[in-house]
């Protein structure tokens, strides 16, 4: 593995990392626009086509890092092995580290939203409803989660759809 084929695999490893990012922010503040009002609709429409802007930046560099690292580094020797793993083992490395650190990004979430919850439905007298952003938050956690516990255990998996979709239209 070379230096342009390591930088790559952190590309799109980054890539992912972002796009799990964009889906988790991108939730509340898209359902807090949606129900301010009528008024507001000129803002839901700017947000969504930056958040759009966003996706599609991260799906290039998800679907392209070969030709991002290719303009990023100096041309450099194929030959030349500045790792000597295999591509997919580090591959495999960097969706386990991903998965990892969504969960225990995801965790500490888990455990305010319950408390909250508790809190607001039990303790205070009347019981306080949840807001958009709040349902908005809770259901981005349990996603964060899924996709969390997908990356980490289906690793393999991954790597099979990810290798896959690069060889998309490329005919054997």
């Amino acid at each position: 593995m070379n230096k342009n084929d390591f930088l790559a695999l952190a590309i799109r490893l980054f890539g992912i990392f972002l796009l799990v990012a964009i889906i988790r922010d991108s939730s509340a503040f898209i359902f807090t626009l949606m129900t301010i009002g009528e008024g507001n609709s000129s803002w839901l429409l700017v947000s969504s086509i930056i958040i759009s802007l966003f996706v599609l930046g991260t799906l290039i560099l998800i679907k392209f890092p070969l030709t991002i690292a290719g303009k990023l580094m100096p041309k450099c020797d194929a030959k030349e092995q500045i790792i000597s793993f295999d591509k997919d083992d580090v591959q495999y490395v960097g969706f386990t580290l991903i998965g990892l650190f969504l969960l225990v990004r995801a965790l500490p979430d888990v455990f305010y939203w319950a408390s909250f919850t508790y809190q607001t439905s039990v303790v205070t007298d009347p019981p306080i409803s949840l807001t958009a952003k709040d349902i908005s938050n809770i259901i981005s956690t349990a996603f964060e989660i899924i996709i969390g516990l997908i990356v980490l255990f289906g690793a393999k998996g991954l790597q099979n759809i990810i290798y896959k979709i690069r060889m998309l239209g490329v005919k054997h």
